[in-house]
């Protein structure tokens, strides 16, 4: 059996609870399945999970429900597989272990009243050994520009237990042109309206500059207009073919910003540029299995956002409650698409968001000479962060390439 790095998986569930005070319903795998529970909790959880032989998957119950201290609720998971520890459920297939796994998880407050309950399936996935490459163009934010996660899913495929990938794209480590086969189009800052719209002489360049920079999908026509052409991007850096497989890392910087008020009016603005983005690559080819990245949680500590202050000033909670919304909003829209081919790739699960993001260690406070270890970066994870989103996005890649064969 290959072996893999763990990886800290999620699972899918959902449940009603209050929004504004009103209730507001995260759709897993049937709506119609959902049962109500006003008030304390909202989950949100798409409908399959992806899993992989060798390979840990866990769902961190402080990343499927909104509220500042997750120890103020008990959690019970029910499900033929996994292990349920004091902070998340987690569950390594082997590989006897290939197919589809119910699981329900019920969510408590301290007079041990039922506040939400929500169900999903684990879909665990055969690894079967092919010659040819599958062709993966990965599209996101910062996250994806670091090349972290990209060069983890590439070291994975490599291992010879599926097929092999062939990542494309116009840029690769540091920010530069590739040289050698770990690509993708990652961009610092970037959000889906850069990806759709933007245009200007240097494409492909990095930083959202409007006038300057230029998303690598946007190509002049010959009325001297610019638009979205992804099959011209094909034409470019695959060989004219529409890719097998495309992931899409973007959101946290389209709301980050936010608040209460303004967060469901910024989702509606992305989800514009980005169904402008998913059709362009569809018409390109039909068949491409195109996975929305659901992004991870920020750091559970505010020390990582002490230094987002003036016109870009947001907090903690704050952003974990854009990020929550967001991905309420995605598994409305893109949860039930996979006739389409759309997909929900569910990051936002698996991420260990309370030891996985960068640390520092300053004085405790001016007058000591005592240190303490504090979060330096509430936005993008340390490595071993990073690695649990390639574990995620690699086990939907295999999945895709299962189902299609």
């Amino acid at each position: 059996m290959c072996k893999a790095n763990p990886i800290a998986f999620g699972i899918a569930l959902f449940t009603a609870a209050a929004l504004n005070g009103s209730m507001s319903l995260s759709f897993g795998q049937q709506a119609d399945d959902a049962e109500f529970f006003p008030g304390k909790v909202r989950l949100v959880l798409p409908p399959v999970i992806y899993a992989l032989p060798g390979i840990e998957s866990n769902v961190y119950f402080d990343n499927i429900i909104l509220t500042l201290n997750v120890d103020n609720y008990a959690f019970d998971v029910t499900c033929p597989k996994g292990l349920q520890f004091q902070e998340r459920w987690a569950y390594t297939p082997t590989t006897e272990d290939a197919g589809d796994y119910p699981i329900t998880i019920e969510v408590r407050d301290d007079s041990n009243s039922l506040v939400a309950r929500g169900r999903s399936i684990v879909r665990v996935s055969a690894e079967t050994p092919e010659a040819d490459p599958a062709t993966l163009l990965i599209v996101g934010d910062s996250l994806t520009e670091y090349s972290v996660y990209p060069k983890y899913i590439l070291e994975l495929s490599k291992r010879g237990c599926a097929a092999p990938l062939q990542l494309i794209g116009s840029r690769g480590i540091g920010n530069m042109p590739p040289t050698d086969d770990l690509r993708h189009e990652g961009y610092s800052g970037w959000t889906a309206e850069a990806f759709a719209v933007l245009s200007g002489p240097l494409s492909r360049s990095g930083y959202h500059q409007r006038g300057a920079t230029g998303s690598p999908f946007v190509y002049e026509t010959e009325d001297g207009a610019r638009s979205l052409d992804f099959g011209r991007y094909c034409a470019e850096f695959n060989a004219g073919k529409g890719p097998d497989l495309v992931t899409i890392g973007v959101g946290i910087n389209d709301v980050f910003t936010a608040n209460d008020a303004s967060i469901d009016e910024r989702i509606d603005g992305m989800f514009v540029h980005y169904d402008a983005l998913i059709e362009s690559i569809l018409q390109a080819r039909p068949d491409t299995k195109v996975g929305v990245q659901m992004e991870a949680p920020p750091s559970t500590s505010q020390d990582g956002f002490r230094n987002y202050i003036g016109a870009g000033k947001q907090t903690r909670w704050q952003c974990r409650r854009n990020q929550h919304r967001l991905m309420e909003r995605m598994i409305r829209r893109f949860g039930d698409r996979a006739d389409a081919p759309i997909y929900l790739v569910p990051n936002y699960l698996n991420l260990d968001a309370d030891n996985h993001y960068p640390t520092w260690s300053p004085p405790i406070n001016a007058r000591a000479d005592e240190t303490m270890t504090r979060v330096n970066n509430g936005t993008h994870p340390s490595e071993a962060g990073y690695q649990q989103i390639g574990d995620v996005v690699y086990c939907w890649i295999v999945n895709m390439l299962a189902t299609a064969k």
